[in-house]
């Protein structure tokens, strides 16, 4: 390469979990995420310098809402 230009790169990635209790129903979901960078720097004059880059992003989110049903409650009792 030339002494002139410079290649930076990023790379990030997530992943997030949740059970949340809504009074009796449950809300549940599940995250992942990726993040890639990539950026080019190219000095062409001490006072003219060129950027270029670009950024991917992946995310995959998933969610579900279970409602209470009455007839859990009575299975309960019943085992009881």
């Amino acid at each position: 390469m030339n002494d002139n230009l410079q290649v930076q790169t990023g790379f990030g990635f997530g992943y997030g979990q949740n059970e949340i209790g809504i009074q009796n129903d449950l809300l549940q979901n599940y995250e992942r995420a990726l993040h890639y960078k990539l950026k080019l720097r190219q000095t062409i004059t001490s006072r003219i310098k060129l950027n270029v880059g670009g950024d991917f992003f992946y995310t995959n989110f998933d969610e579900n809402y279970t409602t209470f049903q009455t007839t859990d409650l009575i299975m309960v009792i019943k085992i009881i």
